[in-house]
């Protein structure tokens, strides 16, 4: 889920808690990584790349934390061309380090590699229309968070096992 959509446009977000100015401000610090470590700021999503967890309209409140404190299944922040985007932690390499981390949203067919110092945050909770908050940074939640990071890895090896024969097909009929 890209933040380049969640940055606000006039006329776009209706957030009465918040002015405008401040969720800019908060955008722009997580994005620097002028956020303490462990401070939260909330910021509103606008894409769909994390449904059915994260809705469009929905609000996410995010921790700023380093990548080395990440766990495997965690929703995480991360810079991407100069803006924030939300995805599922899947893989780390090494496992015990912060070099590279396979990250991939929930309802995109592929992840890609990221570098751990790219990572700015983990979403702890999710507030959606209604103003409730859904927590998902608990123990038991993150134990979920686990199962849904292997059932997603799942689904990316089955999605390339479905596109490897056209790829085999295709270099066969160039030779």
């Amino acid at each position: 889920m890209r933040f380049s959509c969640l940055f606000p446009r006039p006329g776009v977000l209706a957030m009465p808690e918040k002015n405008s100015r401040e969720i800019i401000a908060g955008w722009f610090d997580l994005l620097n990584g002028m956020v303490p470590h462990g401070a939260t700021v909330e910021l509103p999503v606008l894409s769909g790349s994390m449904s059915p967890l994260i809705t469009p309209g929905s609000t996410i409140r995010i921790r700023s934390i380093s990548a080395g404190e990440l766990l495997v299944g965690d929703i995480i922040v991360f810079n991407e061309k100069n803006s924030l985007t939300t995805h599922r932690l899947l893989a780390r390499i090494p496992p015990w380090g912060t070099a590279f981390l396979y990250q991939k949203g929930d309802a995109n067919r592929f992840g890609s590699w990221i570098r751990g110092s790219r990572v700015v945050g983990v979403v702890d909770a999710i507030r959606d229309g209604a103003g409730g908050y859904k927590e998902i940074a608990s123990r038991e939640a993150r134990k979920k968070a686990g199962h849904d990071a292997l059932r997603q890895i799942i689904l990316v090896a089955w999605n390339a096992g479905l596109i490897m024969p056209r790829f085999i097909k295709r270099c066969l009929k160039k030779t």
